[in-house]
Parts: C-alpha cells; sequence; structure tokens
C-alpha cells in the first residue's frame, strides 16, 4: 500500500494572522465595499470606452457593423458588442457591472480548482491568497471595473477554456477560447500554445470556432455583409504589420500609457522630438536610445524570438492527464514526473496577452491575476520563504499603487507610464513564476491529488487515505 502523500501546509502555524477567518472576514468586507462604490461611480457616473463598445454594437444592430468605426475588432466581436446596446444604456451598464463581479469570483474558483489539482492547501489559504491578490491589484481591477469590467470578461473566457482543457473538455474548451480570440486577437496565441502542447483536439476546436464565432454574424446582418466585414478586418490587420515604429499602432495615436512590450522597446531604444506624441514635457522625463524606428522594431522583433525559443523551451513537457484536474475520470499510466503543471504555464499564456498587444493599457493589466493568485499561494504553503521574492512582491506592490496619479500626481504618473514601471513589475511576477518550487507530482499520488482537487481539504484526504 504506497503511503499517503503529504498536503502542502503553510510556513507558518495555522494560527497565522492571514489564515484567521476575522482577518479574511474583514478583507473580503473591504472588498465588497469598494465593489459597492465603485460599481455606483462605474454605472452612474462613467462613460468611457464602453460607450465606444456599445456604439459598435448599435451599428451592428442596423446591419453595418463597422458603421461606427472598430474594423480592428472581429466582426464576432462587434456581434458581442450588441448584447451591450440591446438595453438601456445605465442598465446595460449596471447588468455588465454586476457579470464582471460574477466572472472575478468564478475565475478565482476555477483557478483554485487548477492549483489545488497539484499543491494541495486549506480553504483558508486559498481565500487569504484570493484575497491579497485583489488588493495587491486593486488599481487595475478598479480601472477595468470603470469600463464595466471588460477585461474581467476575457479573463474569465481564458480560464474558462483552460479549466475544460486541463480536465479533457476539448471542445468546450475551443469554444471558451475562440471567444477569447475574438473577443480580443492576442489570445489567438493560445493556438500554437496548444499545438506545442500536443493537445491536437483543443487547438482544432479553437481553430473550427474562431471561424464559427466570426461568421456567426451572417444570421444578423447577412452572409455578403459579414465576408465584407472579415475582408474589412483582414485589412486592417495588413495595414497594422506594416507599422515600423513598434511603439506605434495603426488604430490611434501613440501614448505614453501604452504598457506593451513592444512600447516598452520603442520607449527605451528611440528618441522622440518635443511635440511628438510619445514626448513628454517633464523634467524627469529622460530619454536614451538613438535607434531609428525600423532598428527599434528589428530590435523588439528578436526580443521575441528570444522569448519564443524560451518559452517553448520551459513549455516543452506534455501536461498532467485530465485525471490529474478532474476527479471523475480514471487515473492516467502516463502521468510521470516529466509531466507539467498546466496552471503555471497558462497563467504565463494570460498575462502574454496583454503584454503582447501592440496596445496595452493598465486595465488591460487584469490577466495578471492568474499569476499572482498562483505566486502568492505558492509563498504561503512553502515551507521557507526566500527574501528575494518577498521584496519582488514587495516592489510591485509599490509599483501598482505608487505608480498612480493619486499617489505622485497626474503629470508624474505620465513620466512613470512612460517608463513602462507596470511593465517592469508584470514581469518580474512572471520571474517569481517561473521559479516557483515544482509541486510533487508522481504516478502513485495523481490519484490522490485528483481526489483533493474535488474540495476535499488535506485533513480530510489524509484521513481516507489512511482509512
Amino acid at each position: 500500500m504506497q503511503p499517503a502523500p503529504q498536503p502542502c501546509e503553510p510556513n507558518t502555524s495555522a494560527s497565522a494572522w492571514y489564515l484567521r477567518w476575522n482577518w479574511q472576514r474583514a478583507a473580503l468586507i473591504g472588498l465588497v465595499v469598494v465593489a459597492l462604490v465603485e460599481g455606483y461611480i462605474a454605472v452612474f457616473r462613467r462613460d468611457n470606452d464602453f460607450l465606444f463598445h456599445r456604439n459598435l454594437g448599435t451599428a451592428f444592430l442596423q446591419g453595418d457593423p463597422y458603421g461606427n468605426s472598430g474594423e480592428w475588432y472581429p466582426v464576432g466581436r462587434v456581434m458581442l458588442n450588441a448584447g451591450l446596446a440591446a438595453l438601456d444604456y445605465r442598465l446595460s451598464r449596471g447588468v455588465s457591472y454586476a457579470l464582471a463581479i460574477a466572472s472575478l469570483v468564478g475565475c478565482w474558483m476555477m483557478w483554485r480548482r487548477m492549483a489545488q489539482a497539484t499543491r494541495p492547501a486549506e480553504r483558508t489559504v486559498d481565500v487569504a491568497a484570493g484575497v491579497a491578490t485583489c488588493w495587491l491589484l486593486l488599481p487595475f481591477i478598479v480601472r477595468d471595473l470603470d469600463e464595466c469590467g471588460l477585461q474581467l470578461f476575457l479573463l474569465f473566457f481564458l480560464t474558462a477554456g483552460a479549466w475544460a482543457v486541463m480536465r479533457g473538455r476539448n471542445m468546450q474548451g475551443g469554444c471558451w477560447l475562440a471567444l477569447a480570440a475574438t473577443f480580443k486577437l492576442t489570445p489567438l496565441m493560445c493556438l500554437p500554445f496548444l499545438v506545442w502542447k500536443r493537445r491536437w483536439a483543443a487547438a482544432a476546436w479553437m481553430g473550427l470556432f474562431i471561424v464559427g464565432w466570426n461568421l456567426a454574424p451572417a444570421m444578423f446582418v447577412g452572409w455578403e455583409t459579414t465576408l465584407v466585414c472579415n475582408q474589412k478586418w483582414l485589412a486592417c490587420m495588413r495595414e497594422s504589420a506594416k507599422v515600423i515604429d513598434p511603439a506605434a499602432n495603426a488604430v490611434e495615436q501613440a501614448k505614453p500609457h501604452n504598457l506593451s512590450l513592444a512600447g516598452t522597446v520603442g520607449r527605451y531604444t528611440q528618441t522622440y522630438p518635443p511635440g511628438h506624441s510619445l514626448y513628454v514635457d517633464h523634467p524627469a522625463f529622460v530619454q536614451f536610445g538613438q535607434f531609428t524606428p525600423l532598428a527599434a522594431k528589428r530590435t523588439y522583433q528578436g526580443l521575441l524570438l528570444l522569448l519564443g525559443l524560451f518559452l517553448a523551451w520551459h513549455f516543452r513537457r506534455r501536461w498532467l492527464p485530465p485525471s490529474v484536474y478532474d476527479s471523475s475520470l480514471p487515473p492516467s499510466p502516463s502521468t510521470s514526473l516529466t509531466s507539467a503543471d498546466a496552471a503555471p504555464e497558462w497563467a504565463i499564456v494570460c498575462l502574454l496577452g496583454a503584454l503582447l498587444s501592440p496596445v496595452c493599457w493598465k486595465q488591460h493589466l487584469m490577466v495578471a491575476l492568474p499569476c499572482l493568485f498562483l505566486v502568492l499561494r505558492c509563498e504561503l504553503t512553502s515551507p521557507h520563504r526566500t527574501p528575494w521574492r518577498i521584496a519582488s512582491l514587495i516592489v510591485i506592490a509599490l509599483t501598482v499603487y505608487g505608480a498612480r496619479h493619486g499617489f505622485v500626481g497626474q503629470s508624474f504618473s505620465i513620466v512613470l507610464l512612460s517608463y513602462k514601471v507596470d511593465t517592469f513589475a508584470m514581469l518580474l511576477l512572471s520571474v517569481l513564476l517561473f521559479t516557483m518550487p515544482s509541486s510533487e507530482m508522481t504516478k502513485e499520488n495523481t490519484h490522490t491529488l485528483a481526489i483533493h482537487s474535488s474540495h476535499k481539504s488535506p485533513i480530510q484526504l489524509s484521513k481516507a487515505q489512511a482509512a
């Protein structure tokens, strides 16, 4: 009889303050208060990009999907925007806000299940990690909730797709991931990622559903209009590919607020003259490189190549079998120490979906929530804490909060945005995720961990194994 695997325990006693319900309850109440106050502001006091997407939906309902511009979005996304235009404006914002909050809770539940499959921990640890994640990235969350949670929807699609694929629900996962790639283009990277991980069925379903989501508008606006819209979108993508300056894009005027990797490379390799949209008239604004736009673009392309090679090497192992994540499936004999845990890898893909986009505003960094949740959860369940990892988390927190105009003023916050400090904070977070200690996974404990992931606590699991 194989000995029962020991569940991961917090590196402090069960009486640690962050594991006590009174502290967790206070932190949760604080988040609820923030959500209620922000809900009133977002629903009744804001317009922002939500109104833009609603206008796209209005044009779709009128039979002209790109009648209010937006050709850089797939026509399937414009069809989804029609849901925002189907209700009264403020009611639509309220419904969207409520769904965004539900999506945030749903994402926590799914990522908790993913993490529990290979790194079991008490529920109090998951709650502590989830609450700390929300508080640490609260400025990003609030900024997205200002727009009624549009990026939270994207994170939910990516999370639901990942959770389905991990459990072997390939068609369901392909549908969710195709919806994410239709909602915003950069999640299209999930398709080659699935191919690289040899998840052929999920990749095939994702490809089919991408076509399906972008041909579905034909049911509402007609086949010919749908084809024309897809042609316009492809033409817009070709024009975007012709842009030379990595800090620029074909959609709108370049801004210092762009936190993408491309914008970061452009910022540190080029010098912009006064009057340029990327020049900030402030004493603290310093420029560095003297590259031409073409040289800067080649530098960015080289960086992407190196990043791609690194990720390909790091992600070369197959994922653990679906039975690890779904206790209803029989254990797979293919599980081995060379198998990879899918959760951290998928969290990196979610984050890169924002950073590799030509345009990345701070609300787009909402997709970093899974990365931080897994890192914090690992720290709470690790037997030893490494000083540099704790220091890195402090740096990330100071950056996320300290770079906001409410702390440093409007003009200096733009200077900090131009230096892409948030981008570097997210890259540091990815380093923490890449360097997490591996969870123990063997053939003998695969089924036990799968049982544990079905909400049994470590104490219950140990008793069940002993019996």
